[in-house]
């Protein structure tokens, strides 16, 4: 289970898996809000500067259009509309 961006480990409550098969993968800005039994690795991760974010979004709208050729109906409308509309957001 993944849960991405927890801000109250409140919402934890029931979502912990019993017995050791189970996994939880968890992102938070504050791991210090975890309870401390639960905190098995602890691995920090600083944030993306505003070049590598912009640089990573426009990396996966470009893969998604691509995606889309693969998906969608080649020369339908719609596809078209999604490709240009993710290539235009992408910054050509």
């Amino acid at each position: 289970m993944v849960l991405d961006d927890l801000s109250d480990p409140a919402d934890l409550e029931g979502l912990w898996p019993a017995g050791p098969a189970g996994k939880v993968l968890i992102t938070t800005a504050d791991a210090a809000g975890l309870p401390a039994d639960r905190r098995k690795l602890v691995f920090p991760v600083g944030v993306f500067s505003p070049r590598e974010a912009l640089s990573d979004a426009t990396a996966l709208l470009r893969d998604t259009a691509a995606r889309c050729e693969r998906v969608l109906p080649r020369g339908d409308r719609l596809t078209r509309s999604v490709q240009e509309s993710l290539t235009n957001i992408a910054g050509g």
